[in-house]
């Protein structure tokens, strides 16, 4: 929705590859998303370096951090453990909380 065009997306979902359709179809201004433990290869935020090429800015909460399966616990217990360049250029560095994370991300220009 147009009034939705500077939201920040924050779910409790993992940022792999699987996610990457998702977040090409909702555009969100920008997204933090669970690394799913890390996962095989980093394959639990493999998406994060895919969605940048489509000038997504995300980023990833440690999956230790926050409970699984609640976006509110990302929001709110997140521990940022990694962001593509487009997030880290509006300040998203790894140890910050999703909450100065999200707000970062809203406040980018583009």
């Amino acid at each position: 929705l147009p009034e939705d065009v500077a939201n920040v997306l924050v779910t409790a979902g993992h940022t792999g590859r699987s996610a990457v359709p998702y977040l090409r179809q909702v555009r969100p201004f920008g997204f933090i998303c669970s690394d799913g433990g890390g996962a095989r290869e980093g394959s639990g935020r493999a998406g994060l370096a895919v969605v940048e090429a489509d000038g997504l800015a995300g980023a990833t909460v440690d999956a230790r951090r926050a409970a699984m399966g609640d976006g509110l616990s990302s929001y709110r217990d997140g521990i940022i453990s990694g962001a593509n360049a487009l997030a880290q250029a509006a300040g998203v560095a790894i140890g910050m909380s999703a909450r100065e994370a999200a707000r970062l991300l809203a406040r980018r220009t583009i």
